[in-house]
């Protein structure tokens, strides 16, 4: 048996992961608990920390089939351990009847001659022994009796298995490939295996109950007690505790008190709201509910939990419905479903048996016959019971993953965060050096160890603030509770300062950007090859006739309880007509044939039309059809055909003479004001074509040779704050994109109406094809009528454009043309029909180009990008809002705006609190230091007085600055390491230093001065030079919080924030009377000394006064500067060729810019095989010749690329050229 130690788990897949075994090892866990108590347990918690070191310092590495616990590496570079299971099958018996192949027990596979000879023999054997095997006959290997899942043909059966769960799925070691593999289901299996599935006994079912787990998307609830500890062992409260601890040995109690009771307010908020948030996301889930599974030998159904129900389950849909606890395949009967929560589209859709054919079943390929977990079947159509097949269960299924990309989305990397904790690092070098510091002066003093221990640890707790916590998070707070007035509800506080950073926004469009439903706008009907004028009320049309009928049968539409349910057009559509419609079990069949599925009538004339077959409608086709026939006796045209789709289709399918000489016209007129227009058209059928032949009938033998009837104009009108918040946006250079799950060329006219595509631009969709060697990618320009595009315009170098592209486009590109994807993610504008998990991929691809990406939506579909945005914004109260750190209660984008503005005064007034806090640090660290040369230090009521009545008031004060109205272009800078923020930190601090050491020395420098002399045995701390130095340092603070409180563009000026200047006054007139009134009672109460009395002297008090001053105005025009614009230029000017480095995005939109005219290749083929030639297309230049294929409403120039073979000594030639043009279009 060969030894792997480790493998990669979904290799090829978007969550490819590293995987390497290990096994306990005695001797290391026994040296581990040696170590835990020599270190106090201080070990245990850095093992808590980092779980990785825990499981190396604790096992060993050792073969996957032997491991008893995994390391698990993420497509996230994310660390996680996991335990192995064993579990024993060795209790459940199968049947042994019809082992053979029987018909009753084809879900029992056989091990046989299909084993490859590469695989391991299930029991281990040689290589020998396993080719032995494979060719054995069928015969001899039922000796064997190695059973296989019925669930997973070709997968043997064990009596033991290993397994472990990685993110709520279940890994298993297949013993026959050595390897871990993820309980997939129904790999490799035919169509025709579903049709001729019989259902499990229940042997068979507890087998795969084994292996499969419980059938629930359950989440547990964290005991408060555990949210505690976890919360509570954050390395920061660690530190507060060590500090609390430290404090209240020296009786610096007040203070400490005070940090206890801030951080128990933190830890319970963060506990609180974690704890809702698994409550809020559970509520969501249905756990299980009762379903009837047809199970052992009778074929009668039984009541069954749904947590019960097991891959290779038959289960049976009732006929009024019901939310579905599973991915199962239809085989029988027909389903009308609400697929929501996956589309977002409230569009009720048939799905339909899956064909019994000889064909692989695809998950994505057949989904049109698939029952997905989460989705609600409405109604069902069959006289027989309506049955499907069980495929996925619990989170495998397709609302498990949806709910798995909410619990386990991609890490959020935010620079400020990551730089708070780099500064931390700096401060905590301070603060060992200092530690070092005093350690060897106090030692040279000969003081105690103890009081040197506790002075050198004090020292840390001062250069690394403890309170930094509480203040970073006292801004945020003030802006959640101005959010929520704005009816902006937080759930994740700390992506408010994240918001600030934001400079793109993607956007839903149904129910975010535009209302939910569409209106008809009116229609327009065509009569002897001429539009006749529009009408808004199309029951009074009167000629031509076919017209109102096509728009009455032309639908697929359906009456649930009663209410027309269907796609929102095709009800606005028929409900304009005033038509009555009636399904099967209201048909009264005395006066039609049975295979009518559908009969409509209209009540003012008596028409009725009976619909007997429907072709649904098709995105590639571009179209939808009908054949009715025409009840009554003076019915001339016994069937009918009715078609409705995009007018340039249904032009090409029409007779010429039929087409209005103004049609492009009337169409470009319409398209060009943002409206949805669909083409309608009709065909009598032959007299031959019978009900029964037309039963038989493939569409492509009637879709031709139409009669054209008319438009119909469909607006999807936007929200009244869609446009002013997009150009607001576009105003601050907020990049705005819609991300839907509609159809490309409806997203394209609203992008364009409201402005996410400029008049300006030209729209470029993105096209993909299978072409003889492989898949092929096209660029063609949708052209806008209202510019009239032209081949020229096109191909203008100065012409801007924006692409637009499908789902189904995007999965190809990702897959066979990567290389495109950063160019189409910083030049698209619409990404149209994308599933949840594409809008999730494209989510991750704008984050990994350097965007700090907010996404906007209001349905289950979106619940993933709107986890894995860096701000997502639910205008939802469903599972939209659980997923989002965010949730507006007003239904419109206005609330990005809001967020952004809050967003960007949160991560401004976090900079200012940071920057406040660590000089404050740095010079409270300094103040001692100086003391500690003299052997003194600041008293407990200077430290009480500076930390509490000085640096708590002023950083909860400063943070209650609001906003500004305006959203400024610039985003303020999220980067704590930057050369500004740097320069502005180490600046202030070198003034600081400066004029405390100039205090120092200016006191002994006076004639009545006299040093303070050490007594190890008293703990007299006051004296002349701790006056200085705490007189000058208490209004250092005041100073850092004016200058640090930035207002315009991103806060209010800080003389709106009167609770600020109220407390600046308070301090400031403390301080004032502390300098010139030092003995009196407060004097006394801090310890501060005077002028002897024999010597008065004002002038040293107004010297103090002056350099307060003089302090002040150096370190605001220090920080002016610092600041300023032509700083930021300059240090951006000179450090670009040295250390700044541009974001991805940056580069890849430079790099287009310099091939504007060139790249997009409009309509330029490139094949899979020729990747090469896509990424060098520009570099090795092209041409050749082009075919002109120009529509109405579409620009298209046919290219050829550069031939692969041309000789290298020409492409290097054409390198050394800056500006060429790469190809002609002719």
């Amino acid at each position: 048996m060969i030894s792997i130690l480790e493998d990669t788990i979904n290799k090829g897949e978007d969550d490819e992961s590293k995987i390497i075994g290990y096994k306990k090892s005695t001797v290391k866990t026994v040296l581990t608990y040696i170590g835990y108590g020599c270190t106090l347990f201080l070990l245990r918690l850095l093992f808590f920390w980092l779980p990785r070191l825990h499981i190396k310092c604790t096992q060993v590495p050792c073969a996957l089939h032997e491991a008893d616990s995994i390391l698990v590496r993420d497509q996230y570079k994310q660390l996680f351990v996991e335990d192995v299971v064993i579990v024993s099958t060795a209790g459940i018996k199968l049947r042994k009847s019809g082992i053979a192949g029987s018909k009753t027990d084809k879900n029992v596979r056989l091990h046989s001659a299909r084993c490859s000879t590469k695989s391991p023999c299930v029991d281990g054997d040689s290589a020998a022994a396993a080719a032995a095997a494979s060719s054995t006959s069928l015969d001899n290997a039922r000796s064997t009796a190695v059973l296989y899942s019925s669930s997973c043909p070709g997968v043997p059966v064990e009596s033991t298995f290993r397994y472990f769960m990685h993110k709520k799925i279940k890994y298993v070691w297949q013993s026959y490939e050595q390897r871990f593999k993820r309980n997939d289901v129904f790999i490799n299996t035919s169509c025709e295996f579903f049709h001729e599935s019989t259902g499990l006994d229940e042997a068979e079912a507890n087998l795969e109950f084994v292996k499969y787990g419980e059938n629930r998307v359950h989440i547990p609830l964290t005991p408060i007690w555990k949210l505690l500890v976890v919360q509570g062992l954050h390395p920061f409260y660690i530190f507060q505790l060590f500090s609390v601890t430290l404090w209240l040995i020296e009786e610096y109690t007040i203070y400490a008190i005070c940090i206890i009771v801030m951080s128990c307010i933190s830890l319970s908020i963060t506990v609180f709201v974690t704890a809702r948030n698994e409550r809020n996301l559970r509520k969501t889930l249905v756990d299980s509910s009762s379903v009837s599974a047809v199970r052992g030998s009778t074929s009668a159904p039984m009541e069954l939990d749904s947590s019960r129900l097991v891959p290779g389950d038959i289960i049976e849909i009732p006929q009024s419905g019901c939310l579905m606890q599973c991915d199962a395949v239809l085989i029988a009967g027909n389903c009308i479903v609400n697929e929501s929560m996956l589309t977002g589209e409230s569009v009720p859709l048939l799905k339909t048996p899956i064909p019994s054919v000889d064909s692989q079943f695809s998950l994505k390929r057949h989904a049109k016959h698939i029952l997905f977990c989460g989705t609600k079947v409405i109604q069902t159509r069959h006289s027989e019971p309506v049955r499907a097949v069980v495929v996925r269960t619990g989170f495998m299924t397709s609302k498990g993953e949806l709910v798995r990309s909410i619990l386990y989305p991609k890490p959020i990397a935010f620079t400020f965060n990551r730089d708070v904790i780099n500064y931390l690092e700096v401060l905590g070098l301070f603060a060992v050096a200092g530690f070092i510091y005093t350690v060897i002066l106090m030692h040279q003093r000969g003081d105690a160890w103890q009081k040197i221990v506790v002075r050198a640890l004090d020292l840390i707790t001062i250069a690394v603030p403890p309170a930094l916590p509480a203040a970073m998070t006292i801004g945020i707070v003030f802006a959640q509770t101005r959010l929520k007035r704005r009816k902006i509800f937080c759930i994740a506080p700390k992506t408010i300062n994240v918001s600030g950073a934001i400079n793109l926004v993607c956007f839903d469009k149904t129910g975010t950007l535009t209302e939910s439903g569409m209106d008809l706008w009116g229609a327009v009907p065509a009569l002897k090859s001429v539009l006749l004028p529009s009408t808004s009320t199309p029951a009074d049309i009167k000629e031509p006739s076919q017209l109102l009928e096509a728009m009455a049968a032309c639908h697929a539409l359906t009456r649930i309880d009663g209410v027309l349910s269907g796609d929102p057009l095709d009800l606005k559509m028929f409900e304009s007509t005033g038509w009555l419609l009636d399904e099967p079990n209201t048909i009264n069949y005395s006066r039609c044939d049975r295979q009518v599925s559908l009969l409509v009538r209209s009540p003012s004339t008596g028409t009725e039309l009976g619909v007997i077959r429907q072709f649904p409608f098709s995105s590639e086709l571009q179209r939808m059809s009908v054949i009715a026939i025409r009840l009554g006796a003076l019915a001339a045209e016994p069937l009918v055909a009715f078609v409705k789709g995009s007018p340039e289709m249904i032009h090409s399918l029409c007779l010429p003479d039929s087409i209005p000489a103004d049609f492009h016209n009337q169409l470009m007129e319409y398209t060009s004001h943002g409206y949805r227009v669909i083409g309608l058209a009709y065909r009598p059928l032959s007299p031959s074509v019978s009900l029964q032949s037309a039963q038989k009938l493939n569409r492509g033998e009637f879709e031709y040779d139409l009669q054209f009837l008319g438009l119909l104009v469909m607006e999807n009108r936007l929200k009244p704050e869609t446009v002013g918040s997009i150009g607001t946006l576009l105003g601050a250079k907020i990049r705005p994109v819609m991300v839907t799950g509609d159809n490309i060329l409806t997203a394209l006219s609203v992008a364009r109406e409201c402005g996410i595509i400029a008049d300006t631009e030209a729209a470029v969709i993105v096209q993909t094809s299978d072409g003889p060697n492989g898949p092929n990618v096209n660029f063609v320009v949708y052209g806008d009528p209202r510019r009239r595009v032209t081949e020229a315009a096109v191909l203008s170098p100065s012409s801007p454009y924006r692409l637009a592209i499908s789902g189904a486009s995007w999965q190809a590109v990702r897959q066979h043309f990567s290389q495109l994807i950063p160019r189409l993610a910083v030049c698209g504008a619409v990404f149209a029909r994308f599933s949840p998990v594409q809008k999730s991929q494209l989510v991750e691809c704008l984050q990994e180009l350097g965007y700090t990406v907010a996404m906007c939506g209001d349905g289950a579909n979106d619940c993933g990008a709107l986890k894995t945005a860096h701000a997502g914004i639910s205008l939802s109260e469903a599972e939209a809002s659980v997923a989002s750190p965010f949730t507006s209660k007003e239904q419109n984008i206005s609330c990005v705006i809001r967020l952004i503005q809050e967003g960007r005064c949160a991560l401004v007034t976090s900079f200012g609190i940071f920057k406040f806090m660590a000089c404050y640090s740095m010079c409270q660290f300094v103040s001692v230091l100086i003391l500690y040369w003299i052997a003194t230090n600041l008293t407990d009521n200077q430290f009480v007085y500076i930390d509490l009545f000085i640096i708590t008031t002023l950083f909860v004060t400063f943070s209650y600055t609001a906003a500004c109205e305006s959203i400024a272009q610039e985003a303020p800078s999220h980067r704590l390491l930057s050369f500004v923020t740097c320069s502005s930190i180490a600046l202030q601090c070198g003034i600081f230093v400066a004029f405390q050491t100039l205090a120092y020395f200016y006191v002994r420098w006076q004639s009545w001065f006299y040093p303070f002399v050490y007594d190890s045995s008293s703990d007299q701390m006051a004296c002349y030079e701790n006056t200085a130095v705490f007189l000058i340092s208490v209004n250092q603070y005041i100073i850092l919080a004016v200058v640090f409180s930035k207002s315009a563009p991103y806060r209010r000026s800080m003389l709106t924030n009167y609770a600020f200047m109220i407390n600046i006054a308070i301090v400031v007139g403390v301080n004032l009377y502390v300098i010139f009134a030092p003995t009196d009672w407060l004097g006394n109460l801090l310890e501060t000394w005077d002028a002897p009395r024999d010597n008065p002297n004002l002038s040293i008090k107004f010297v103090l006064v002056g350099a307060i001053l003089m302090n002040f105005l150096i370190a605001f025009l220090v920080e002016q500067l610092v600041e300023s614009v032509w700083f930021s230029r300059l240090v951006h000017r000179a450090g670009r060729r040295l250390i700044s480095k541009p974001k991805e995005f940056e580069r890849v939109a430079r790099q287009l810019k310099l091939e504007r005219g060139e790249w997009p290749p409009i309509s330029v083929h490139f094949q899979r095989t020729g990747q090469r030639e896509l990424l060098n297309f520009v570099a090795q230049g092209g041409g050749g010749s082009a075919d002109e294929a120009v529509k109405p409403n579409q620009v298209s120039v046919e290219m050829k690329p550069m031939e692969a073979d041309r000789p290298r000594a020409d492409s290097e030639q054409q390198k050394k050229k800056k500006k060429k043009k790469y190809y002609t279009a002719l």
